[in-house]
């Protein structure tokens, strides 16, 4: 992603950005493919109670490892 404002991301944004147009490209992902994907993402993490900026402890532990 281009962007470096991390909470600032809409969906509008992100179909917009360079470097996702070209990874759907490569990929022949259309947009309501994207758009879809995103929303699983959205409400898996909002299923886990994930907060951003506080990574779990499973990925804690693992990250140096």
């Amino acid at each position: 992603m281009c962007t470096t404002t991390q909470g600032t991301l809409t969906l509008a944004g992100m179909l917009s950005d360079p470097l996702i147009l070209a990874m759907m490209r490569s990929d022949r992902v259309s947009e309501v493919d994207y758009a879809a994907l995103l929303f699983r993402v959205k409400d898996t993490l909002a299923d886990r109670d994930y907060r951003p900026g506080e990574p779990s402890r499973e990925l804690a532990d693992t990250a140096f490892a």
